[in-house]
């Protein structure tokens, strides 16, 4: 992780509630999904739905500790945000990247909000 860069405060900024310092907030990209058919749940995510996907990551998605699918009413915690994407073509299939931004020392979700 490292701290954001200039542009990427400003990314992270325009979805913030309240202004954060590039001291504040570390930051990183991962692959969030691609093409390739997954297997284990019998699916494959279509280049259109991964545009549309992407158009949500620029838009702040939750970063959480997992996905309780299996559990309803189990929780899942918030410890990051999506600011940005970009979709690359790898080995014929498309993924899409989003860059992710955490606050230093947040505890709840709502240093988030």
């Amino acid at each position: 992780m490292a701290a954001p860069t200039t542009e990427q405060l400003s990314k992270i900024n325009r979805l913030a509630l309240v202004p954060i310092t590039d001291d504040q907030a570390h930051v990183f990209q991962a692959k969030i999904i691609g093409t390739k058919r997954i297997e284990k749940y019998r699916m494959k995510i279509t280049p259109n739905f991964l545009r549309k996907m992407a158009d949500q990551v620029k838009e702040g998605v939750a970063l959480l500790v997992d996905h309780p699918w299996m559990k309803w009413g189990s929780l899942s915690f918030l410890y990051g945000r999506t600011f940005d994407s970009r979709i690359v073509e790898e080995n014929g299939e498309l993924e899409l990247y989003g860059d992710h931004y955490m606050i230093k020392g947040a505890r709840s979700k709502r240093n988030f909000d």
